[in-house]
């Protein structure tokens, strides 16, 4: 063996552990990327409900680990490079790339070169070329990843209970579907034995129903659907089947001990509305063998059954047709009469599958609709549970609701008062004079509002004012007969103008306004007009209108001072 095939050999293996160097790179990084699409998918199956969470983490991963197949194959090292990176680092100067590049090259040098690397290349050991531990780095980030992926997994997710209601709600609807669908494949069989319009209209409104029913996303969607259907089932009934079974089974009774149709009353009177039907027909084959006799007392009684099956109009019109065609003599006719009366109990026997099959329906979805509004109640209580256990609980003394209340209260008081007196005293030698006035005015308002909601609230405001007011005027005089005259700058209080009331026009006082005062001498003239006009309108003597024109003349010397 020459030193090209040793060579040869060695590098092969060295390939080798390239090769599983290469895959375990790859590998460590296809799972790196693993960890963080998982943690990233089962971070957010924490925030939204997902059942198909690890089927997402599952295809992720597969997708990440097929990428780091593919990107192995791809990136396979051929030997020459094999060679480069044994010479790299383990450093050999090249003599493993040198001599594998010369080939087949004859030569001393080439022999030389080749023996050299040959030599070299089987001592080197793969480890020392393609150590593991170069990939540490990647290996621990690995690690933490699946770390970080298995604590997410074992710890409790919010959103499992949403999932778990998710999956009752499901099957709560689908109870209630497989219910419905196991009548509807009922009422198809019965529709092909026993074709009719009423059963056609049935089979409709369950298929519709079911079908409603499939689409139902909640237990209380699928309340709304079966409500809806026991409405039209409603609609489909019949009241008046039974009314007519009725009847039937009072003329089996009045037809009981009537010769020749004992089976035909046995059978009316325990409702074999089927029986009845051949039981008929069977009673028409038979008339044309019963003597006159006979057929006169089947008469009596199929009389008296018509009579007490008035609620069948069919059936008893049929049975007192054959009554009269017997006491005629007309058996034809009476064969003919019982033979409407049996296609007459066939109607009334189809009408009563009907009406059987429609309460079988309603039973199931009255089943169906109890399923669903348990796991519909359940739900409430659970997101009712949820709801108070995010709230905090309250101290003794209060209730975990939360209640806001409102009020608001005004009030408005205004009062306003006014007084006004006037005095005058006159006398000989003494007069005196004295008057007062006093007005008062008070406002209160007061308002109360009360808001509740969960709890209390209560608001309450009050407002009062009070105004007062009062004048006193007085005047007074002495020994001399006469009071004290006001001096020409003094101020007086003017109560009023002279006049006729039409000509007397106030303006009243604001808040806050002071009374408007005059100065004597501008209205002392006035003053004493109106007094001197007061005494020649009023009844007053001589003497006292002397007094009187005195008092002004003393009060026009003490203005003009």
């Amino acid at each position: 063996m020459n030193a090209s095939d040793t060579l040869h050999r060695a590098l092969a293996r060295l390939r080798r552990r390239a090769l599983s160097d290469s895959a375990l790179r790859w590998l460590l990084r296809a799972v790196c990327v693993c960890a963080v699409w998982s943690v990233g998918v089962l971070l957010w199956a924490r925030m939204h409900p997902e059942p198909n969470v690890w089927v997402w983490v599952a295809a992720g991963c597969g997708v990440c680990l097929a990428g780091g197949v593919v990107a192995w194959v791809l990136t396979r090292p051929a030997l020459p490079v094999v060679a480069r990176v044994v010479d790299a680092r383990l450093q050999l100067d090249e003599r493993l790339a040198s001599a594998l590049a010369l080939g087949e090259v004859d030569g001393p040098v080439a022999a030389r070169l080749q023996q050299d690397a040959a030599a070299h290349a089987a001592g080197v050991r793969g480890g020392a070329a393609f150590p593991v531990v170069r990939h540490r780095r990647v290996a621990l980030l690995a690690a933490a990843g699946i770390a970080a992926v298995v604590g997410l997994a074992a710890a409790p997710n919010p959103q499992d209970a949403v999932l778990r209601q998710r999956v009752a709600d499901r099957a709560a609807v689908n109870r209630a579907a497989d219910a419905i669908a196991k009548q509807l494949a009922q009422v198809q069989a019965q529709e092909k034995k026993q074709p009719s319009p009423g059963l056609e209209a049935l089979q409709k409104t369950l298929e519709q129903a079911l079908q409603d029913l499939r689409g139902a996303q909640s237990p209380r969607q699928s309340l709304e659907r079966l409500s809806s259907l026991s409405d039209a089932l409603q609609q489909l009934q019949d009241p008046g089947v039974a009314t007519r079974s009725n009847a039937e089974q009072a003329g089996g009774d009045a037809l009981s001990g009537t010769q020749g149709a004992s089976k035909l009353s046995q059978d009316m009177a325990a409702g074999r509305t089927s029986d009845v039907a051949r039981d008929l027909q069977q009673l028409s084959g038979a008339l044309g063998k019963m003597t006159s006799a006979q057929q006169q007392a089947l008469a009596s009684g199929l009389q008296r059954a018509a009579a007490a099956a008035q609620g069948d109009q069919g059936l008893s019109s049929a049975l007192g047709k054959a009554a009269s065609a017997l006491q005629k003599g007309d058996v034809a006719g009476a064969q003919q009469a019982l033979r409407n009366g049996s296609s007459a109990a066939s109607d009334l026997n189809s009408a009563e599958s009907l009406q059987q099959q429609i309460a079988a329906a309603q039973s199931a979805a009255q089943n169906a609709a109890g399923g669903a509004a348990a796991q519909a109640d359940a739900d409430s209580g659970s997101a009712s549970g949820q709801q108070n256990g995010s709230q905090s609980s309250g101290t003794s003394g209060q209730s975990g609701a939360s209640g806001q209340g409102q009020g608001q209260g005004q009030g408005q008081g205004q009062g306003q008062g006014q007084g006004q007196g006037q005095g005058q005293g006159q006398g000989q030698g003494q007069g005196q004079g004295q008057g007062q006035g006093q007005g008062q005015g008070q406002g209160q308002g007061q308002g109360q509002g009360q808001g509740q909601g969960q709890g209390q609230g209560q608001g309450q405001g009050q407002g009062q004012g009070q105004g007062q007011g009062q004048g006193q005027g007085q005047g007074q005089s002495g020994g001399s007969g006469y009071g004290n005259p006001a001096q020409g700058n003094d101020q007086l209080y003017v109560a009023g103008q002279p006049g006729t009331p039409d000509q007397l026009d106030p303006t009243p006082l604001g808040p806050g306004q002071s009374v408007p005062y005059e100065s004597y001498a501008q209205v002392l003239r006035m003053f004493e007009q109106e007094s001197l006009d007061a005494l020649d309108r009023g009844d007053v003597s001589a003497d006292d209108r002397s007094l009187i024109h005195d008092y002004f003349s003393q009060l026009d010397n003490g203005s003009g001072q």
